[in-house]
Order: C-alpha cells, then sequence, then structure tokens
C-alpha cells in the first residue's frame, strides 16, 4: 500500500514499522535471517532490473511521440506562450553558478488517511512529521541535522507500537544545483520527455503532449527599487492521460525561472494497467500477481488532485523552494486512501561564509553487494548503544551530492521538539480506530471467502468461519474511532 502511495507522490518515500520496541533475542535472531534473504533478493533484483534496463529504454523511445511541424503549429496558442516555454525550457537546464550556499530550516508532513464503504467517511489513518536544519554548500555537499520526528498509527492503539520513518532524505534539501524545479519525481532534472514518467511540461518533445497558452501577468517592486515582473503560462494535455498534467506555471520574466505551479494530473492512474504496459516488452512470470491475491487489492487507482509548489526570492536574485504540497487519493479494492504531503522550508542565509566540513563518503558506506549492506546494518543497529545520535552519509549519484544526515537517539525528545507543531493531529480530526480497524478486518475476510479466493499457505488470511479468525486484532481499545482533542 505505501508502496503505491510512494510512487504516487512522485519517489517521496515512506517507511513504516509495526511492533513492539522490545526485541528479545528469539526476535532479532529472526528478524536477521529476514534481512539476509532480503539482501539476497535485492541482489537478484538488482541483476535482473540491470539485464531489462536496455530492452526497457528502446520500448519508452518507441512509445515517444514524434514533434512533427504540425504539432509545433498546433502547440501554441499565441507567440508569447512560445517565446516563454522556450525560455523556461533552456533557464531549467542552467547552473546558477552564483549560488554557493544556504542555511535553512525544513518541515516535512505526509498524512495518509482510510475510508471504506461500511463507514464511509475518510479517517486518519497515519501521519509522520520532521523537522530538520540544512547546511549546503556548493562542492562541499549538505549537512541534515534532524530537530524533530514523531509519528501516530491511531489503528494500532492497545495492538502495538508503530514508526514511520519518511525516508526520502534528499526531501530535506530545499535545492541542489541543477535539480528539477517543477517538484517531479527528485534528483537533476532532464532534457527529454519520459513515457514511463509524469510528461514534463518543459521537456524537449513535450509539444507531442501539451498545448500551451500566456496567460496572466503581475509585477511587483521590491524595497530597493528593483521590479519584479511574473507571467503565467498555461498547460492544457492534448489528451488525457494519467502522466500528463493540467495547470498554471509562473515565470519570472527577466530570468525565465519558474516562480509557483499549481498543476493536478489529468487522469487517474490505473496501476495493473500502466504496470502491465511497462512489462510487455519484459515479461517475467516472477513479477505476475497471484491469482489467489488479485481479488484483494483490485481495482488499484490513483489521482494526484493537486500539486503546488512555491518559490521564495531570496537576496533580490535567488528564487529558492519556500512551500511544496501534493495531495490525491488512492483506491485498493474496497478502501479509500487519501494522501497528502506537505513540505516547507525557511532561510536564516544565502552565500553566508559559515564554514562547513566537507562531506566524505566512505567506501564502505557505498558498496551495494549484500556483505556490505549487512556490515552498515549492523553498525547502524549499534550507533544508539555507544552515543548519542545516527549518522547517515549518501550520495546522489544523478545530482553529484554528498548528504549527511544526523539523527539523535533521543526519540521523545525530537517527538516533543519546539520545532514542530504543539499537536501532531488538526483539531477535531478523526482517526482510523480500533472499531475501524476491525471492520477493515471483517470486510477483508469476507472478501476473502468469496468464490476463487485461495489464499496461500502462512499468507496470514483465514475465512470467517474458521478457528481463530480476527483473533490477532482482539486486544486493543474497542471504544472505536472518536475525534482527536482540540488543542
Amino acid at each position: 500500500m505505501l508502496a503505491l502511495l510512494a510512487a504516487v507522490v512522485f519517489a517521496q518515500s515512506a517507511t513504516i514499522s509495526i511492533g513492539s520496541n522490545k526485541q528479545d533475542s528469539l526476535d532479532r535472531a529472526k528478524r536477521d535471517s529476514i534481512a539476509v534473504r532480503r539482501e539476497m533478493r535485492r541482489d537478484s533484483l538488482r541483476a535482473r532490473r540491470e539485464k531489462r534496463d536496455s530492452v526497457e529504454q528502446e520500448a519508452r523511445i518507441r512509445r515517444q511521440l514524434p514533434v512533427s511541424p504540425a504539432v509545433l503549429a498546433s502547440a501554441f496558442k499565441d507567440p508569447r506562450a512560445k517565446e516563454l516555454l522556450l525560455r523556461a525550457r533552456e533557464a531549467r537546464l542552467n547552473q546558477d553558478s552564483t549560488l554557493t550556499s544556504y542555511d535553512a530550516k525544513g518541515y516535512e508532513r505526509l498524512s495518509v488517511g482510510m475510508g471504506f464503504k461500511r463507514i464511509g467517511r475518510d479517517r486518519l489513518l497515519m501521519r509522520g512529521e520532521r523537522a530538520s536544519h540544512v547546511m549546503w554548500q556548493r562542492g562541499k555537499g549538505a549537512i541534515v541535522d534532524v530537530t524533530g520526528q514523531r509519528s501516530v498509527f491511531p489503528m494500532l492503539d492497545g495492538v502495538g507500537d508503530g514508526d514511520m520513518d519518511l525516508g526520502n532524505d534528499v526531501g530535506d534539501i530545499p535545492y541542489a544545483p541543477g535539480r528539477e524545479t517543477l517538484w517531479i519525481g527528485s534528483g537533476l532534472a532532464k532534457a527529454r520527455v519520459n513515457e514511463s514518467e509524469m510528461i514534463h511540461p518543459l521537456a524537449e518533445g513535450a509539444e507531442a503532449y501539451y498545448t500551451y497558452e500566456s496567460g496572466d501577468s503581475v509585477s511587483f517592486q521590491l524595497p530597493g527599487g528593483k521590479r519584479i515582473e511574473l507571467r503565467e503560462l498555461r498547460i492544457r494535455p492534448r489528451q488525457p492521460k494519467w502522466n500528463v498534467g493540467v495547470g498554471s506555471l509562473w515565470f519570472d520574466v527577466s530570468t525565465a525561472q519558474l516562480v509557483r505551479a499549481v498543476y493536478r494530473m489529468a487522469q487517474e492512474m490505473d496501476i495493473m494497467a500502466v504496470a502491465k504496459q511497462e512489462s510487455q516488452d519484459t515479461h517475467d512470470p516472477e513479477d505476475d500477481i497471484p491469482t489467489w491475491l488479485k481479488p484483494m487489492i483490485t481495482p488499484m487507482k490513483a489521482n494526484v488532485s493537486a500539486v503546488t509548489v512555491e518559490y521564495g526570492l531570496l537576496e533580490g536574485r535567488f528564487w529558492l523552494p519556500r512551500a511544496q504540497t501534493v495531495e490525491g487519493e488512492a483506491q485498493v479494492s474496497f478502501m479509500h486512501i487519501p494522501f497528502k504531503l506537505e513540505q516547507r522550508y525557511t532561510y536564516a542565509s544565502v552565500n553566508g561564509e559559515d564554514p562547513m566540513p566537507s562531506v566524505v563518503i566512505a567506501v564502505q558506506d557505498t558498496a551495494s553487494d549484500s556483505v556490505s549492506r549487512a556490515a552498515r546494518r549492523e553498525r547502524h543497529q549499534a550507533e544508539c548503544k555507544v552515543g548519542t545520535e545516527r549518522v547517515r552519509v549518501h550520495n546522489e549519484s544523478d545530482e553529484g551530492l554528498q548528504i549527511m544526515v544526523r539523527t539523535p537517539c533521543d526519540t521523545v525528545a525530537l517527538a516533543r521538539s519546539p520545532d514542530l507543531p504543539k499537536s501532531i493531529y488538526d483539531q477535531g480530526e478523526e482517526v482510523f480506530g480500533s472499531a475501524e480497524r476491525d471492520a477493515l478486518v471483517s470486510e477483508a475476510l469476507t472478501l476473502g471467502a468469496q468464490p476463487g479466493f485461495a489464499p496461500q499457505r502462512g499468507s496470514g488470511l483465514q475465512p470467517p468461519d474458521s478457528p481463530g479468525a480476527g483473533r490477532s486484532f482482539e486486544r486493543g481499545d474497542k471504544r472505536g474511532a472518536g475525534r482527536c482533542p482540540s488543542f
């Protein structure tokens, strides 16, 4: 489920762990054994993926629509739209070498809800928050100090503990030279469109998928007397598809830099159909969904209903991210799953002279073989036993960016950080509690008992009349969902 959400919110990943925080030696041995098997599986998958990359690349090129003279003639509703697009396309790939450093604070919040037909309304299923302090310097990398972090899982009340790691440490970095400005995915901006991802409206070849029209304009004067003029470029898809957007992009007329974007996907994504199309040239039977599982997860659809990206003008010349939000919903079988990811940034300084050490990545921190990964895992597990913080260092190869993330081991202090809002809940927010949890399990078991459904041994699913059915959720609070306390 969360893998689905991660794909929907443009690679903003989330990792969820559920269970007791207290592990005895038997549990730890079992967990380590599972981890070893997982590493072996990763090695196998990586080998298969590398083998198929060239075939998939050829398939994407074949699917890409050509930009003919007739297409170009119909792409622009007015001359100003064409001029603005071409300037913005060039500016998107240019790196401003005069930006050398920044010092910023970031806040990130991921909310996932759930609703299903027996209850109707959506309620909060889980939420994670993280605050951080970021220092970036050109040529040295970035250091991210996590200053606040917490998560809630209302449905686990009385059953166990849950922890949500927002996962994508790059999300804590407001900006790096060459990074995609429209917040589509992550990493370096790519010059050409890619049929397997969202069709970027500013990329080369996008005219085959979009039409463009110049819109409103607005101007304002800075305290020093400099006047800034902004102009809107309206994008419309030629055909409604899950990977094309519709909305408005605003640019600084003098530099053609993106200042604000508001858009949505033109059509919901049928995940099964998209996966089938992607694998048709490299079909592997091991990738097929088991027949017995399909009734539990279909239909499987997702829709990104709103993306907002806002930039702020720093030092009178640098447009840097200030706020980014993506929200939408997914459907998995009878479940409705709304989601929302929010990021906000404030800057203490830009091109300041505060010293920062270079981020250096050791060889053992980048090796991808299973032995090296196992050694890193053992080292990370021991960090909080001998020190006060966990340190992760990694390299974003496509951006050439080395990042160090430091997280204090004191989770209580992180959860109570003044950098986080007073409460993780919104005022009067309804939560997905134990009553909804039990009803969801009953719904799943009822579906599993339908003709043609035959779960494999060890799947954990039992028909409603089998011995012990539903017992794994009998513990806990039976009061059901209510409203979160107002703060």
